[in-house]
This record gives structure tokens, sequence and C-alpha cells, in this order.
């Protein structure tokens, strides 16, 4: 948790409220630890099993705020504090939770990221406000197959804690881990993430950390290659041949692996088959969220224009979809950059983050 002084009043009183408040849905073997940290890292709490919730409530009624924001400091003790006593058949989740940027530490935070990973350490970041860097936090979190997510109210925040929680009870498998062999023909652009989280996974390094598998739940992803021009003697193209490893805490074997393999013949006419709506559906949600990403670029660089012209079409997009209250939210901002030729405070993270969150699937009725 983010204790320096910005986190002062209503803010940590929010978070430390819907800690407690969730508290319930842990299982009493459960283990939570907490660490404070501001310009230094404290163990608030050590890891404690949830049979005494009132002792638990008690002490994180006395979190209080000092400093400034240093994440790494924070990161590293809460990974070492989870590595340190790491138990058999126990996932191993952190949350981070703060309001602001981390200075000159970037750097350090991705390698103790990775190193997380590695220990198969899932980290997940909360950002609270509209100060704290979204593009730092979320190649950090995707290092481990976590996600970032966007506070703007205390009942999103309640709502995530109780998913979140409840969800460590039903993990299948944990920790996957996606090795590519890409064809030289084609590249890989991105990998999204739409169930049961919304992840834009890292394609660094030599794996792609896939997060968790659940019981009775999909996981799903969706990933979009270039093909890079053929010629003639070419009679199929590998779109995907891999691995994923998989640890299995409940099983007596330990791990599992998958060989997924994806390929495609290379034909002269077109193929008059329509690909299946679920495709269809999440490629048009990726198109709004990088439309919205586009236009966060355009402003950064002076194309006051260009930003505006996108931000109406992305509203007129919204509109067709149904989704009217972001649609409004869109066009709100769209008047914003034309006055001031920047984002509001609070507006650019919830174009970003509202968009993004189409991209999770509808539950199944």
């Amino acid at each position: 948790i983010d204790c320096s002084t910005s986190m002062n009043g209503k803010r940590l009183d929010m978070v430390k409220e819907n800690i407690t408040r969730v508290l319930d849905q842990l299982n009493e073997r459960d283990l939570l630890s907490i660490v404070t940290f501001s310009d230094e890292a404290e163990v608030f709490l050590p890891p404690t099993q949830l049979n005494n919730l009132e002792v638990i409530k008690a002490r994180i009624s006395q979190i209080s705020t000092s400093g400034s924001t240093e994440i790494k400091r924070g990161l590293k003790a809460g990974i070492d504090l989870l590595w340190q006593g790491q138990r058999e058949n126990f996932s191993r989740n952190l949350i981070l939770l703060t309001d602001g940027h981390t200075y000159g530490d970037e750097e350090d935070c991705y390698r103790l990221a990775a190193k997380a990973a590695d220990q198969g350490i899932m980290i997940n970041a909360m950002g609270i406000g509209h100060e704290w860097h979204e593009a730092f936090l979320e190649k950090m979190t995707s290092l481990t197959g976590g996600t970032t997510l966007f506070i703007n109210s205390k009942d999103f925040l309640s709502h995530y804690l109780k998913g979140f929680f409840s969800s460590l009870n039903t993990i299948y498998a944990q920790n996957l881990r996606l090795s590519l062999q890409l064809d030289s023909r084609l590249s890989l652009q991105y990998l999204f993430q739409l169930d049961p989280n919304v992840v834009q996974h890292s394609l660094e390094g030599t794996h792609i950390m896939l997060g968790d598998l659940y019981y009775g739940k999909k996981s799903v992803f969706l990933m979009e290659f270039t093909v890079h021009p053929l010629i003639k003697k070419d009679k199929d193209v590998e779109l995907l041949t891999g691995q994923i490893i998989m640890d299995l805490p409940h099983e007596e074997q330990k791990k599992a692996r998958l060989f997924p393999h994806l390929s495609l013949k290379v034909v002269d006419e077109l193929v008059g088959d329509r690909p299946p709506e679920e495709i269809v559906r999440a490629l048009s949600k990726v198109t709004l969220y990088t439309m919205q990403e586009r236009s966060r670029e355009d402003v950064k660089i002076g194309s006051i224009i260009r930003a505006t012209r996108r931000l109406n079409y992305l509203a007129s997009r919204l509109l067709a979809e149904g989704e009217v209250q972001l649609a409004q939210r869109v066009l709100s901002e769209n008047e914003t950059i034309k006055e001031t030729q920047h984002f509001s405070q609070d507006g650019e993270k919830e174009l970003k983050y509202g968009t993004k969150q189409l991209l999770a699937l509808p539950n199944p009725k």
C-alpha cells in the first residue's frame, strides 16, 4: 500500500475500508501480509492466517501516511516476503495500490517484476487518482501475467477485491508461461487476454506470462499477426508453434505442458468464410481501444485536430455499440482538448480504462 502523503485522507481511508470489508472472502488458511511504503518500506502486517480477523482489522486501521512514493522499495519488500514465506499448494499474489509516480527506479521495478514471475508471483496494480504512471504499471504487471486497473470509485475497488479474493479459491493451474517459435515470415503485433481478466501482455523476453487458469472458466486470448510477403512456393504459414508450461498446485504431477499449434494454408483465391462472431466482436473492441490510444499520442505531439477527429469517431462508434455513458464522456473530453490542448486530469485514464474494459467478454447467461 502506497502510504505517501498524497494518499492522506479519503484515498487511504477508502483503501483501508475496502480491504477490511473483503477479508471475509478469504479462507481461514489463507495468509495475508501488508507492506506499506513511501520513501521507505515496512512490513506492517507479517504473514498472518485469517482466523483472527478483528486483530487484522485493528492493525489495518493504524496505517498512516508520510514521505514520497518509491515503488521499488515496497515492491522488493513484498516480493521478498512472498518468496521467503512460500508454501506448497499456495498461490502467491501481490496487489499494489498507489496514487503516484515513482521516480528513477522504473528499470529496477521491471527487474523485480521479472524476478517475481520466475518465482511464480503475480503482481496486480491499482492506480488511484490521476497522477500515477499507467504505462509503467501496465508493463510491470504484464511481465508477471497480472493486470493494472484504474480505481475511480470506492465501489469499483470493493467489486474488484471481492472478485479477486473469491477467484483464489478456484485456481486450477498457476503461472502459465508461453514460449513461441515464430515463423520468420510473420511477426506478432499484440496479445490480449479477454477473459477472465483484460490484459495486454508484454511481448518482451523469452516467454510470455499468461497468469492463472481457473476451474469452470475459459481463458480467452486474442493475437494479431502480420504476415510478410510470401513467395509462390509457400504452401502454408505456421502462425503459432510453441509450448505452455503451467504449475498444478493440487495435483501430484507438479507441472503440465500444452503444445499449441496453428497453421493456415496459402491459397490464390479469396476465402469467403466469415470469421467467428466472437473474433469479429473482439476485434471491434480492440479497434476502439486502439483509437483511444492513438488520440492520446496525437495530443502528446500537438496534433489536436487529428486527436479530436479520432475522438469524435470513437464516440460515434461507442454510441453504435450502445455504450452511451462512455460516448458522452469521450465527447466531453473532446471539448476539453479543443479548449485546453490537453486531456482533463482524470479524462485520459477514464477513456483508456473505459475502452479497455470493453474488451472483457460478456458474462455467459
